[in-house]
């Protein structure tokens, strides 16, 4: 999003680019969630939102991803499939949730 956007751009700002543009939105700050639940995440807003969200560290959000990259992308492809479907997958330090 960096060649689209400034670096430090507002959350809101972000989600709705990423929204507008069907990505991924790959969330580590921890604001986010907040963000998400005063901003209609889930509600009308940012209802197609498409959203990775990790609740715990960079560096260990590395080691999670490639723990957990097969359910990302399992995720990835039944959002795809399904008619106003979208991907929502939370990752921890401890537990992965996924939200259908």
């Amino acid at each position: 999003m960096q060649d689209v956007m400034a670096r430090g751009s507002p959350d809101t700002l972000v989600a709705e680019i990423a929204q507008r543009n069907e990505a991924i939105l790959v969330a580590v700050d921890k604001d986010m969630r907040q963000i998400a639940k005063q901003n209609g995440v889930g509600k009308l807003r940012f209802r197609s939102l498409h959203l990775l969200q990790f609740r715990c560290s960079e560096p260990q959000a590395v080691h999670r991803v490639r723990e957990a990259i097969e359910l990302i992308e399992s995720e990835w492809e039944i959002a795809c499939s399904r008619v106003a479907r979208r991907f929502w997958v939370e990752i921890g330090g401890n537990y992965i949730r996924t939200h259908r």
